[in-house]
């Protein structure tokens, strides 16, 4: 199984390359794709892993990897496996599927490829399900009968031939597990079924299909997933729902367009990141503190009557006298060799202008041009958590100290525990920075 990295390259050639059919079938998905697929053509026979994680498996059957770039080193397998279970983690957080569910043994299936261990969690899911009882629901049938049951269809029976007065057109309910939950269930386990490699993952789905054989599969999967019930009578049914769910979209090669039969399920890392430090923010925000999560209430211009260009920090943090802004980006920042002294060798770290006319822009629309601003970037061997670098200074004129506009840039080190995700110094100064001010966080 080739296993890449963001932005890695892949190509036909070599022992680490695909094969040529896996190839053309790439090459078939970009043009079908065009600026949405994953890869991008570089030089000839070459494509270019874009900023996506997970896997892509091509109807030949080569299942394609592809892990977050956490360094500029190679990845040795152990490596790789702590990647794994992080992103599976990420993964979770980011579509609400409970981390407790995450628990499962991860060693077995630890070398496996990330949709496996997806796959394992929800059957291990469904089959507690099963177990307990599956919800059931009335189902009006209308039929032909020899017997009345329920009641007699008038309109129906008026019109019967002379020959089969003794049949009756009846209504009636049944007492039925085919309802849309159910029937998308057994449409995820169909899925599974089909894409299962670990023997047991394979036998807990044959197992669970007879068990589940007298629901249908949904053939209609977005009608089902809107007719979802969230009531409470469904509420042992709210962990397995986006697990159902992504399996479904993700991994259903009939719901996938122009993927050609071939299989994906790919995640875009900014999100899973920007998700995994919202997530870290609820844990380590003192309680003081109301955190916001994509603030859209304020746009970068007026035309005429119009709001242009809506601004959207990805997170505020409140409390009743302080505001600040935060925003997440996916990069590596490189700390090393950079002599800020000499003009010639500060490469910024690897900053990029346009993330700070952003930061800019925010600052001037949520918080009245004074006050405090966080850039939230990956921990990596050249920017550690704890890394302090001196503060990004906006003022446009001299003012004191509680009237400056501020950017603090720092790393979350999101392969840690999510309680460790942040350096120590931050807290000691969201607790006594005097000139946090309140903005607009509506």
């Amino acid at each position: 199984m080739p296993i890449y990295r963001e932005y890695d390259t892949i190509s036909c050639e070599g022992s680490s390359g695909v094969s040529k059919t896996c190839f053309e079938w790439l090459e078939k998905t970009i043009y079908k794709e065009g600026k949405n697929s994953p890869l991008k053509w570089v030089g000839h026979n070459k494509f270019k892993v874009k900023n996506y994680v997970g896997i892509l498996q091509s109807p030949c059957g080569t299942v394609i990897e592809i892990l977050p770039k956490a360094s500029d080193k190679q990845q040795d397998e152990e490596t790789q496996a702590k990647l794994r279970k992080k992103l599976i983690e990420m993964i979770c957080i980011s579509y609400r599927i409970p981390l407790e569910a995450g628990s499962a043994d991860l060693q077995t299936i630890k070398n496996y490829p990330l949709h496996e261990w997806l796959l394992s969690l929800f059957l291990q899911q469904l089959k507690k399900m099963v177990l307990r009882g599956l919800r059931f629901t009335y189902e009006r049938v209308e039929e032909e009968s020899q017997y009345i049951r329920g009641r007699l269809d008038i309109n129906k029976q008026l019109r019967q031939p002379a020959g089969r007065q003794h049949r009756f057109q009846i209504i009636h309910d049944v007492f039925s597990a085919n309802r849309p939950e159910n029937r998308l269930l057994k449409k995820a386990l169909e899925v599974a079924f089909k894409h299962v490699k670990l023997p047991s993952n394979w036998q807990l789905a044959n197992e669970l299909q007879h068990m589940m054989e007298e629901i249908p599969a949904s053939t209609q999967p977005n009608q089902d997933y809107a007719a979802w019930s969230d009531t409470k009578l469904m509420k042992s049914y709210e962990a397995i729902k986006p697990l159902c769910w992504l399996i479904v979209q993700k991994l259903n090669p009939t719901a996938q367009h122009g993927v050609h039969n071939g299989m994906s399920l790919l995640f875009p890392m900014e999100k899973l990141f920007e998700d995994y430090v919202g997530y870290c923010l609820d844990l380590y925000l003192p309680q003081t503190y109301t955190l916001k999560k994509q603030a859209a209430s304020l746009s970068l211009c007026k035309h005429g009557t119009k709001d242009l260009f809506k601004l959207k920090p990805d997170f505020i943090a409140t409390t009743p006298n302080t505001s600040i802004i935060l925003d997440a980006k996916w990069k590596l920042l490189n700390k090393a060799f950079c002599n800020e002294d000499d003009e010639e060798q500060f490469n910024k770290y690897g900053l990029n202008q346009s993330d700070f006319y952003q930061m800019f822009a925010y600052g001037h629309k949520y918080l009245p041009s004074y006050g405090q601003m966080f850039l939230i970037y990956p921990a990596n061997e050249n920017f550690e958590r704890d890394t302090k670098l001196a503060d990004f200074d906006f003022t446009s004129q001299q003012k004191d100290e509680t009237k400056k506009l501020k950017l603090q840039v720092m790393a979350c080190d999101w392969q840690a525990n999510p309680q460790d995700a942040f350096p120590s110094w931050l807290k000691l100064l969201l607790d006594g920075n005097a000139y946090l001010i309140k903005g607009d966080t509506k």
